[in-house]
C-alpha cells in the first residue's frame, strides 16, 4: 500500500512539472517601416533558438500590431553541433557595416559587397574561426542599398542593408573573431522572434527570453528610385538668378528646400520609396515679390519645337507662386529654369498712369496678352532644315529703285532690334539662328529659292519711303496650324489693320499695342512696346514677348 502511495505521489509530481512546463507564452507588439512609417503586412515567426523549431506564426494587422501565443512543453533535446548563420548589425547602419558570421568550423569564407549600381566594393576571402566572427567594413561611399554575399564550402548567404551616412569611397575591412563557443541550450532559455516583411522591405530578428512579453519591431523600406540632378535658374531674359530657393514636396510626403550652390546651381537629391512614375511639386519661396508667376523648366539642349520639360499653370491676379508638377522618373542631369519678373519696368510714356513698374498680372497687361490666341512652337520644315534665312531687300517697295544707304541701314537696325528679342542674355536662342543674305532683285537666285518654298522659315527686312514705313516680316511655321507665328511692322507713323488672327505675337505699331490704350494724348505709336525717345524695344516688350515664346504651345495668357 505504501508503494502504491509513493507511485501516486510521483505521478502527481510529474503532472505538476508538466503543467508548469506547458505554460502558455504570449508575444505581442507593434511596429512600422522606416522611413515612411508604413505598416506592410509582415509575417511573425517564433523559433526555439536552440533547435530552430517553429513554435508559432502569425501576420501583423493593418496598424502594425500582432499577437501570437504558444505553449512551452518541456526541455528540448541537447544539440551538440553548431550551424552556420550570418546577419548585419545594426541594419540600417550609418557609416560602418558590421557583419556577424557564425561558422560551424574553421574554414575560408568569401565576402562580396555590391552597391546599387552593381559595382563590387569588396571582393575578399577570409579565414574564419569556428564560432562567431565579426567583419567591420567602412568607406563604402554614398548612401543607399548595399548587398552582401557570403560563401563557404558548405553554405552561402545573401544579405541586404541600408547605409544612411555617406563616406569617402575607400573600403576597409577588419576581422574580429569573437571565439564564442557553442553550447547546448534548452527550449526554456530563449526564443527568436523573426519579422519577415513583403518584398521591398528588410526585416529583423530579435532574441528574447522564453516568457510572455512585448517585442516591437522596425522594418526598413528599400528605395525604389533616387534622384540627383541640378537646376540652373534664369530670368526670362536669360540673366542668372542668385540666391533662389526651391521648395520640393516629394510623392512620399518628404519636403525640403534646396538653395543655390556657389556655382549658381541648385542641387536636388532624394531617395524615393514610392513606385514610379514619380512627380514632385515645386514652388519657390525666395523673393516672391520678384519672381512669383511662371516657372518654365527646359532641358539645356531644348529643341525649339519641344514642349518644356515642365511649366507651372496659369496664375491668377495677385496669387502666390504657382506650383509646378515636375516629373522625377527619367529626369535629366541638368534643367534650366526660366522665370519672368513679377513686376516689369513701365514704358516711360506710361509711368504717369501706372507708376515706375507694373505687375505682370495687372489686368491691363493680361488683357494685352489675351489678345494673343495662344502660344505656339516652331516646327521646322524637313525639306528646309532648321536655319532661318534672313534676307535684306535692297529696293524701295514704293518706287522700285534701290534704297538709299541710310534707309538700308535703318532697315538693318530694325532687324537687329527684333533679333535681339529672340536671343537671351545667356546666349540661348528662342528661335533658330539665321543666316543673312542680301537680295537686290526678284530675279536673284536666292529670291527664287525662297519663292519656291513660299518664303517659309525666312525673315524679310524692307523699307518703303512713300509710306514712311519700315517693316520686318519673320515667318516660321506654327506647330498648330502652319500659319506664321511672328509678324512685325515697325512703322512709327501708321498702324496696320489687325493681322492674321492665327499669328501668335504681333508688336510695335500694330493695333494690339497702339491706340487700344489712348492714355498718352491718344498717341498712335506703341507706347507699350517701343520707347519713343530712342525707338528701341521696351523692357515690357522683351519680358512679355519672351514669356510668350518660351511657354508651351497652347498656353493661354
Amino acid at each position: 500500500m505504501k508503494t502504491f502511495s509513493s507511485i501516486i505521489s510521483l505521478l502527481c509530481l510529474l503532472l505538476s512539472f508538466y503543467s508548469q512546463a506547458a505554460n502558455q507564452v504570449t508575444i505581442w507588439g507593434t511596429g512600422h517601416a522606416n522611413p515612411l512609417g508604413t505598416h506592410p503586412t509582415t509575417t511573425v515567426n517564433i523559433y526555439d533558438k536552440t533547435s530552430m523549431t517553429l513554435l508559432g506564426s502569425t501576420s501583423t494587422l493593418p496598424d502594425g500590431s500582432y499577437t501570437i501565443s504558444f505553449a512551452s512543453i518541456g526541455i528540448s533535446p541537447i544539440l551538440n553541433s553548431n550551424s552556420n548563420n550570418a546577419r548585419i548589425i545594426p541594419n540600417p547602419f550609418q557609416d560602418k557595416m558590421v557583419i556577424e558570421v557564425t561558422s560551424s568550423e574553421k574554414t575560408d569564407w568569401q565576402c562580396n559587397v555590391v552597391d546599387e549600381q552593381g559595382r563590387f566594393l569588396i571582393n575578399q576571402n577570409f579565414f574564419l574561426e569556428s564560432g562567431i566572427n565579426q567583419l567591420s567594413i567602412s568607406g563604402l561611399g554614398s548612401t543607399g542599398l548595399k548587398t552582401v554575399m557570403l560563401k563557404s564550402n558548405t553554405c552561402q548567404f545573401s544579405l541586404k542593408a541600408i547605409q544612411t551616412v555617406s563616406t569617402t569611397l575607400n573600403p576597409q575591412v577588419q576581422l574580429h573573431p569573437l571565439k564564442t563557443q557553442f553550447k547546448a541550450s534548452s527550449v526554456s532559455e530563449s526564443i527568436i522572434v523573426s519579422f519577415v516583411p513583403p518584398s521591398g522591405y528588410i526585416g529583423m530578428d530579435t532574441t528574447v527570453s522564453f516568457q510572455s512579453q512585448i517585442v516591437n519591431y522596425i522594418l526598413q523600406q528599400l528605395p525604389t528610385d533616387s534622384v540627383d540632378f541640378f537646376i540652373k535658374p534664369y530670368t526670362i531674359n536669360g540673366d542668372t538668378i542668385s540666391n533662389l530657393t526651391l521648395d520640393f514636396l516629394f510623392p512620399d510626403g518628404y519636403s525640403n528646400q534646396y538653395g543655390e550652390n556657389i556655382d549658381g546651381f541648385i542641387h536636388v537629391q532624394h531617395i524615393l520609396y514610392t513606385p514610379p512614375p514619380n512627380f514632385a511639386i515645386v514652388t519657390h519661396n525666395t523673393d516672391t515679390a520678384t519672381f512669383a508667376l511662371y516657372q518654365f523648366f527646359r532641358k539645356p539642349n531644348h529643341n525649339l519645337w519641344d514642349t518644356n520639360y515642365a511649366q507651372s499653370p496659369k496664375p491668377t491676379h495677385n496669387t502666390p507662386p504657382q506650383p509646378t508638377l515636375l516629373k522625377l522618373s527619367g529626369i535629366p542631369d541638368t534643367l534650366e529654369l526660366y522665370m519672368p519678373h513679377t513686376q516689369i519696368p513701365t514704358p516711360p510714356p506710361l509711368i504717369p498712369v501706372y507708376g515706375a513698374t507694373i505687375r505682370y498680372d495687372h489686368p491691363d497687361v493680361k488683357w494685352l496678352l489675351t489678345l494673343i490666341d495662344s502660344s505656339a512652337k516652331y516646327v521646322p520644315v524637313p525639306s528646309i532644315g532648321e536655319k532661318i534665312i534672313h534676307w535684306q531687300q535692297t529696293w524701295d517697295n514704293a518706287t522700285g529703285y534701290p534704297m538709299s544707304p541710310s534707309n538700308l541701314q535703318l532697315a538693318r537696325d530694325e532687324r537687329d532690334h527684333v533679333r535681339m528679342v529672340f536671343t537671351l542674355n545667356n546666349g540661348k536662342k528662342i528661335f533658330p539662328p539665321d543666316t543673312a543674305v542680301v537680295i537686290s532683285s526678284t530675279s536673284d537666285s536666292m529670291y527664287l529659292v525662297l519663292d519656291a518654298r513660299d518664303f517659309k522659315q525666312s525673315a524679310k527686312t524692307s523699307y518703303a519711303s512713300a509710306d514712311l514705313e519700315t517693316a520686318i516680316y519673320l515667318t516660321v511655321d506654327n506647330s498648330s496650324n502652319g500659319s506664321p507665328i511672328i509678324w512685325y511692322s515697325l512703322s512709327y507713323y501708321r498702324s496696320y489693320p489687325s493681322p492674321d488672327p492665327n499669328i501668335i505675337f504681333s508688336s510695335f505699331a500694330t493695333q494690339y499695342f497702339c491706340y487700344n490704350f489712348p492714355h498718352v494724348l491718344g498717341q498712335l505709336i506703341s507706347d507699350w512696346t517701343r520707347d519713343p525717345a530712342n525707338g528701341l524695344p521696351t523692357q515690357f516688350f522683351y519680358e512679355t514677348g519672351r514669356t510668350i515664346y518660351v511657354a508651351d504651345q497652347g498656353t493661354k495668357f
